[in-house]
């Protein structure tokens, strides 16, 4: 971070009823430079409509690659209705490459998962999200009895699906206009789905 850099947190705050106080706190830990520089790419799924009792509830969300990377990462992003997370890349060729398997989510497993290995992809690969969702009265993380019909949206109670996906390039320069490639994807997405044309978080 350079001199006079802002530093931006996004926080998400869930009414409880009650006054209570903001105990958040941010730890910075310094280091040597880096080797390399890494970006966070996502895709992501804003048509999400759960009916009530519905046990199997899935969408595919994808984003292509428009220049090499190495894959670093992965971070995934589901709320308390999760059943399982997937996602994986599609080469140019059809070949396909697993990247992480959930196959029992969990609200905690919201988390970053290191590759043990840099996975090359090409330009023209895809990344690929498969998510399932269980809005049953069987599921015991279900926060409504009885279930109800959820959709897309920030609070816990409702469901988001995401895929970040951290990404290294050849040259640091390189990353900027891949960011700006995803975002305007993003940007896109939410439009044609009807949600406002923001970041997450942005009011």
């Amino acid at each position: 971070m350079k001199k006079g850099s802002d530093l931006v947190i996004q926080i998400h705050y869930h009414p409880s009823g009650k006054a209570t106080k903001d105990r958040s706190r941010v730890g910075i830990y310094f280091t040597k430079n880096p080797k390399n520089i890494a970006a966070a790419v996502w895709a992501a799924s804003y048509d999400i409509d759960i009916p009530a009792g519905e046990k199997h509830y899935e969408r595919v969300s994808t984003y292509k690659l428009p220049q090499p990377v190495e894959l670093l990462g992965v971070i995934p992003h589901m709320h308390l209705l999760g059943k399982s997370f997937k996602a994986d890349a599609v080469l140019p060729d059809g070949g396909v490459e697993p990247i992480i398997e959930i196959s029992q989510w969990k609200y905690a497993w919201q988390d970053e998962f290191h590759l043990a290995k840099p996975m090359r992809l090409p330009a023209g690969a895809t990344l690929r999200m498969t998510t399932v969702w269980d809005n049953s009265a069987d599921n015991p993380l279900n926060p409504s009895r009885p279930p109800k019909r959820v959709t897309w949206g920030e609070q816990t109670t409702d469901e988001m699906a995401y895929g970040f996906f951290l990404v290294a390039a050849e040259e640091p320069k390189k990353l900027l206009p891949l960011a700006l490639d995803n975002l305007g994807a993003d940007l896109r997405n939410r439009a044609s789905h009807g949600h406002p044309m923001l970041p997450v978080g942005t009011k």
